[in-house]
């Protein structure tokens, strides 16, 4: 695997802050519907898995490596996306919809990698429809897409606003996978 090139930019430095949305996960998971101890022993080691991994990271430095630092956010963003998955099968009070989301995750990094260089492409310049709703999507913004989130789980409810939410979140797993493909197996940093 090649880590990709040295760069001591400022994404170098938010390899530790993207851990908080897998532990802001873990702790939905833990606390909702409501408080469960076994929710609490499944988490436990992914937290620990975590927790070493940045540890490994911060201590050898190779934040500062394109393609370490894009896996490590595949690993997060992964972990965030199991989660997910268990929250909503809490949610339906159902593990099929959890096995069948697992089943959408895992084909959704397998299709990042396979098609990587056509997702990076897309990205950068968007031709088909898809690409151009996705950029469209990320031009609303954080505010935007608070308001819409706050909105729709209010009128809707979390049974349904859930599932859009995970749908939303394989787009960025397939993009980031995409990246960290095109770095670490082809070295690829062109971009």
């Amino acid at each position: 695997m090649y880590m990709g090139p040295y760069r001591d930019d400022a994404a170098a430095h938010n390899v530790i802050p993207a851990a908080s949305f897998p532990i802001i996960i873990m702790l939905c998971y833990i606390l909702y519907p409501d408080t469960s101890m076994i929710a609490l022993i499944v988490s436990f080691p992914f937290f620990l898995l975590m927790v070493g991994l940045l540890a490994f990271t911060k201590i050898k430095k190779w934040q500062y490596y394109v393609g370490w630092r894009l896996g490590v956010l595949a690993v997060l963003l992964d972990i965030s996306m199991v989660f997910m998955t268990f929250i909503i099968s809490r949610l339906y009070d159902n593990a099929i919809a959890s096995i069948l989301l697992l089943f959408f995750l895992v084909v959704t990094i397998f299709l990042g990698h396979r098609f990587a260089n056509r997702i990076r492409i897309e990205m950068q310049s968007p031709s088909t429809w898809i690409g151009k709703m996705i950029v469209a999507l990320g031009l609303l913004g954080s505010g935007v897409g608070s308001l819409i989130g706050y909105w729709s789980a209010n009128l809707f409810g979390f049974q349904i606003v859930m599932p859009i939410l995970y749908f939303t979140l394989l787009i960025v797993i397939a993009i980031v996978h995409a990246y960290f493909h095109s770095v670490a197996f082809k070295g690829e940093t062109d971009w």
